[in-house]
C-alpha cells in the first residue's frame, strides 16, 4: 500500500482522480457508448445502424436535404424521489447530431426503424440509367 501525498501529485491528476470517482463514472457511462455508427454498403444501397440506447423514438429526427442525411436526437429527463426527509431531483439532457453525405440514393424510399436502442436506416441506390450519345468529330 502506498501512502497518498497531496504535495507530490500534480493538480491535473487530482482533478482526474475526482472525476474518475465511481459517482461520476456511473453517471456518464451511458454517454460513452452513445451513437456508435455502422455504415454498410450492399448491392441495393447503404444500411446505417446507429446506437441510441435509452432514446425514445419520438425524440429522433431524420432529415434528408441536398444529399445530406442528418440524424438528430434531443432528450430531457427529470425525476424526483422522496425518502424520509430527503428530496432527490435529477435532471439530464443529451443531444446528438450526425450528418452523412449520401449521393445517389432514392430519397423517397428511405426506410427507418428503431428497435432495442438501434436505429436502422435503409437507403436504396437510385437506378442507373445508361445514356449513350454519339459525339461528332469536327
Amino acid at each position: 500500500m502506498v501512502r497518498f501525498n497531496l504535495s507530490t501529485r500534480p493538480t491535473s491528476s487530482l482533478l482526474d482522480t475526482f472525476f474518475m470517482d465511481d459517482f461520476f463514472s456511473d453517471r456518464f457511462a451511458p454517454f460513452s457508448s452513445f451513437a456508435g455508427v455502422d455504415v454498410i454498403k450492399n448491392e441495393s444501397g447503404y444500411e446505417l445502424h446507429v446506437d441510441l440506447p435509452g432514446v425514445n423514438k419520438e425524440n429522433i429526427v431524420i432529415d434528408m436535404k441536398d444529399d445530406i442525411l442528418s440524424i438528430k436526437v434531443s432528450e430531457q429527463n427529470e425525476s424526483e424521489t422522496k425518502e424520509k426527509n430527503y428530496v432527490i431531483r435529477q435532471r439530464s439532457a443529451r443531444q446528438f447530431s450526425r450528418s452523412f453525405k449520401v449521393a445517389g440514393v432514392q430519397e423517397d424510399n428511405i426506410i427507418a426503424s428503431y428497435e432495442n436502442g438501434v436505429l436502422k436506416l435503409e437507403l436504396p441506390f437510385k437506378e442507373k440509367i445508361e445514356v449513350s450519345r454519339k459525339i461528332e468529330v469536327k
